[in-house]
């Protein structure tokens, strides 16, 4: 499988005012990591929200431009402040090229916050599956 490098923009359709910003050298890999990240409960604080109200097919992943790695982070700076997006937790390049690591920053959940949000999402189903059966 050939790897893409470049910046990727994931946008919800219910809100596209709702938009996350970022870069990997292995874009396909990463965005397959948030989308694992906000089903476990280790992604931002407004990505897994989101996730939990409008589930995952509310969230459209696109590659935005292809770039090589020397230049990722200036053109996801670049990105970022055109498009100033609700998701991301800064406002500016995090700072790792996202070769298969979490990223060290941000608004992060502590094993708390996942195991309540892990929860929430199971009882959500739970109830969504039971009240269909009690139509």
């Amino acid at each position: 499988m050939v790897k893409i490098s470049g910046v990727y923009k994931l946008q919800s359709k219910a809100r596209p005012d709702r938009v996350y910003i970022g870069s990997s050298v292995d874009v396909k890999n990463r965005i397959h990591g948030h989308f694992s990240g906000m089903l476990y409960g280790y992604s931002s604080i407004k990505l897994i929200k989101h996730f939990i109200e409008f589930g995952k097919e509310d969230l459209e992943a696109t590659i935005i431009e292809e770039c090589s790695h020397e230049i990722l982070r200036v053109r996801e700076q670049y990105y970022i402040d055109l498009y100033k997006p609700y998701f991301n937790s800064q406002n500016v390049d995090g700072g790792t090229l996202h070769i298969g690591l979490h990223e060290p920053y941000g608004d992060r959940c502590d094993l708390h916050d996942r195991l309540l949000i892990i929860r929430k999402r199971l009882h959500k189903e739970y109830l969504e599956k039971h009240l269909i059966k009690l139509k």
